[in-house]
């Protein structure tokens, strides 16, 4: 399955499974929010991955927090088809 362009959201994406994840995603061309409590370490990794990631400190049981990584993700979205389109 070709994800080049797609965006995504890992919760728990700072550390373990989840930042592994995120890893491979970005590494396969997609755009990622990674949606954790562990500000730091996903600050960290958001920096490392460059513009194909971003940290959006999200309590996953907190509709609230869920919904703004949801924008971020649909944003992410929205520049790389712009971006793409532009080639």
């Amino acid at each position: 399955m070709d994800i080049t362009n797609a965006s995504a959201i890992v919760t728990g994406g700072a550390g373990g499974l989840g930042e592994q994840t995120v890893r491979r995603l970005v590494a396969a061309g997609a755009k990622v929010v990674i949606a954790d409590l562990a500000s730091e370490k996903a600050e960290s990794l958001a920096e490392e991955l460059g513009s194909s990631a971003e940290f959006v400190e999200t309590d996953a049981t907190s509709e609230a927090d869920v919904l703004r990584a949801q924008m971020a993700r649909d944003l992410a979205g929205i520049a790389m088809r712009r971006l793409t389109s532009l080639k």
